[in-house]
Protein backbone atom coordinates (compact mmCIF):
# COMPACT_ATOMS: atom_id res chain seq x y z
CA UNK A 1 0.00 0.00 0.00
CA UNK A 2 1.36 3.41 -0.95
CA UNK A 3 1.10 6.62 1.05
CA UNK A 4 -1.46 7.90 -1.44
CA UNK A 5 -3.63 4.79 -0.99
CA UNK A 6 -3.45 5.05 2.80
CA UNK A 7 -4.36 8.76 2.56
CA UNK A 8 -7.41 7.82 0.48
CA UNK A 9 -8.49 5.22 3.05
CA UNK A 10 -8.03 7.77 5.85
CA UNK A 11 -10.06 10.30 3.86
CA UNK A 12 -12.94 7.82 3.48
CA UNK A 13 -12.75 7.09 7.21
CA UNK A 14 -12.90 10.81 8.01
CA UNK A 15 -15.96 11.23 5.78
CA UNK A 16 -17.67 8.25 7.43
CA UNK A 17 -16.82 9.61 10.86
CA UNK A 18 -18.25 13.01 9.97
CA UNK A 19 -21.40 11.37 8.61
CA UNK A 20 -21.95 9.36 11.78
CA UNK A 21 -21.12 12.11 14.26
CA UNK A 22 -23.02 14.84 12.44
CA UNK A 23 -25.97 12.48 12.06
CA UNK A 24 -25.86 11.80 15.81
CA UNK A 25 -25.45 15.47 16.76
CA UNK A 26 -28.17 16.83 14.46
CA UNK A 27 -30.60 13.96 15.10
CA UNK A 28 -31.51 13.56 11.44
CA UNK A 29 -34.49 11.23 11.20
CA UNK A 30 -35.72 8.94 8.44
CA UNK A 31 -33.93 7.07 5.67
CA UNK A 32 -30.62 8.92 6.08
CA UNK A 33 -30.52 7.90 9.76
CA UNK A 34 -31.21 4.24 8.94
CA UNK A 35 -28.54 4.17 6.21
CA UNK A 36 -25.97 5.85 8.48
CA UNK A 37 -26.64 3.45 11.36
CA UNK A 38 -26.35 0.40 9.09
CA UNK A 39 -23.12 1.74 7.54
CA UNK A 40 -21.72 2.43 11.00
CA UNK A 41 -22.40 -1.13 12.10
CA UNK A 42 -20.77 -2.49 8.96
CA UNK A 43 -17.54 -0.51 9.10
CA UNK A 44 -16.27 1.46 12.06
CA UNK A 45 -14.15 4.43 10.91
CA UNK A 46 -11.75 4.09 13.85
CA UNK A 47 -10.86 0.60 12.61
CA UNK A 48 -9.70 2.10 9.31
CA UNK A 49 -7.30 4.37 11.15
CA UNK A 50 -6.03 1.55 13.36
CA UNK A 51 -5.43 -0.80 10.42
CA UNK A 52 -3.75 1.82 8.22
CA UNK A 53 -1.66 3.09 11.15
CA UNK A 54 -0.68 -0.44 12.12
CA UNK A 55 0.30 -1.17 8.53
CA UNK A 56 2.42 1.98 8.40
CA UNK A 57 4.06 1.21 11.73
CA UNK A 58 4.88 -2.33 10.63
CA UNK A 59 6.31 -1.05 7.35
CA UNK A 60 8.52 1.35 9.33
CA UNK A 61 9.49 -1.51 11.65
CA UNK A 62 10.57 -3.66 8.69
CA UNK A 63 12.66 -0.77 7.35
CA UNK A 64 14.34 -0.35 10.80
CA UNK A 65 12.94 3.19 11.07
CA UNK A 66 10.71 2.51 14.07
CA UNK A 67 12.90 4.17 16.69
CA UNK A 68 11.73 5.52 20.03
CA UNK A 69 12.35 9.06 18.77
CA UNK A 70 10.17 8.40 15.71
CA UNK A 71 7.38 7.05 17.94
CA UNK A 72 7.71 10.00 20.33
CA UNK A 73 7.54 12.55 17.49
CA UNK A 74 4.55 10.75 15.99
CA UNK A 75 2.76 10.79 19.36
CA UNK A 76 3.57 14.47 19.92
CA UNK A 77 2.18 15.41 16.47
CA UNK A 78 -1.06 13.67 17.40
CA UNK A 79 -1.22 15.39 20.79
CA UNK A 80 -0.45 18.81 19.29
CA UNK A 81 -3.34 18.44 16.83
CA UNK A 82 -5.60 17.24 19.66
CA UNK A 83 -4.57 20.13 21.93
CA UNK A 84 -5.17 22.65 19.15
CA UNK A 85 -8.70 21.34 18.52
CA UNK A 86 -9.40 21.18 22.26
CA UNK A 87 -8.11 24.71 22.77
CA UNK A 88 -10.19 26.16 19.95
CA UNK A 89 -13.40 24.25 20.62
CA UNK A 90 -13.57 23.79 24.37
CA UNK A 91 -11.53 26.62 25.80
CA UNK A 92 -12.40 29.06 23.03
CA UNK A 93 -15.75 28.70 21.31
CA UNK A 94 -17.77 26.55 23.73
CA UNK A 95 -16.51 28.28 26.89
CA UNK A 96 -17.44 31.63 25.35
CA UNK A 97 -20.89 30.56 24.15
CA UNK A 98 -21.75 28.42 27.19
CA UNK A 99 -19.72 29.56 30.22
CA UNK A 100 -19.67 27.03 33.01
CA UNK A 101 -20.59 24.09 30.75
CA UNK A 102 -17.24 22.40 31.35
CA UNK A 103 -15.72 22.27 34.84
CA UNK A 104 -12.28 23.82 34.69
CA UNK A 105 -10.52 22.23 37.67
CA UNK A 106 -6.80 21.60 37.27
CA UNK A 107 -7.10 17.81 37.47
CA UNK A 108 -9.86 17.67 34.81
CA UNK A 109 -7.90 19.94 32.48
CA UNK A 110 -4.68 17.94 32.84
CA UNK A 111 -6.39 14.54 32.52
CA UNK A 112 -8.29 15.71 29.43
CA UNK A 113 -5.14 17.16 27.88
CA UNK A 114 -3.38 13.82 28.39
CA UNK A 115 -6.32 11.85 27.02
CA UNK A 116 -6.87 9.93 30.27
CA UNK A 117 -10.37 11.40 30.43
CA UNK A 118 -12.66 12.74 27.76
CA UNK A 119 -15.03 14.98 29.70
CA UNK A 120 -14.60 17.84 27.26
CA UNK A 121 -15.00 15.83 24.05
CA UNK A 122 -16.48 12.33 24.16
CA UNK A 123 -15.29 11.59 20.65
CA UNK A 124 -11.66 11.46 21.80
CA UNK A 125 -12.07 8.24 23.78
CA UNK A 126 -9.69 6.50 21.39
CA UNK A 127 -6.74 8.86 21.97
CA UNK A 128 -5.09 7.13 24.92
CA UNK A 129 -5.47 3.54 23.60
CA UNK A 130 -4.09 4.73 20.25
CA UNK A 131 -1.09 6.38 21.92
CA UNK A 132 -0.37 3.22 23.92
CA UNK A 133 -0.69 1.13 20.75
CA UNK A 134 1.68 3.41 18.86
CA UNK A 135 4.29 3.59 21.61
CA UNK A 136 4.25 -0.18 22.16
CA UNK A 137 4.32 -1.06 18.45
CA UNK A 138 8.03 -1.84 18.30
CA UNK A 139 7.76 -4.24 21.23
CA UNK A 140 4.60 -5.88 19.86
CA UNK A 141 6.18 -6.43 16.43
CA UNK A 142 9.24 -8.02 18.04
CA UNK A 143 7.01 -10.41 20.02
CA UNK A 144 5.02 -11.30 16.89
CA UNK A 145 8.26 -12.00 14.99
CA UNK A 146 9.41 -14.34 17.78
CA UNK A 147 6.08 -16.16 18.25
CA UNK A 148 5.03 -16.38 14.62
CA UNK A 149 1.80 -15.27 12.99
CA UNK A 150 -0.45 -18.20 13.95
CA UNK A 151 0.51 -18.21 17.63
CA UNK A 152 0.15 -14.41 17.76
CA UNK A 153 -3.27 -14.63 16.13
CA UNK A 154 -4.49 -17.23 18.64
CA UNK A 155 -3.19 -15.25 21.62
CA UNK A 156 -4.74 -12.06 20.22
CA UNK A 157 -8.12 -13.76 19.76
CA UNK A 158 -8.04 -15.08 23.34
CA UNK A 159 -7.11 -11.63 24.68
CA UNK A 160 -9.81 -10.03 22.52
CA UNK A 161 -12.50 -12.44 23.73
CA UNK A 162 -11.40 -12.00 27.34
CA UNK A 163 -11.43 -8.21 27.11
CA UNK A 164 -14.81 -8.27 25.32
CA UNK A 165 -16.22 -10.37 28.14
CA UNK A 166 -14.78 -8.04 30.80
CA UNK A 167 -16.04 -4.88 29.15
Amino acid sequence: MTRQQSAIIKGVAILLMLLFHLNHITGIQGLNNIVAINLKNACHPINYFLIVSGYGLYYSYQQNRLTWMYLFKRTMRLYLAYWLVLLILVFGIISTLHPGLYPMSYDKIILNLLGWRWDYCLYTWFLLPYVFMSLSAKWVFRVIDKLGNLTSLIITMILYLGMSYLT
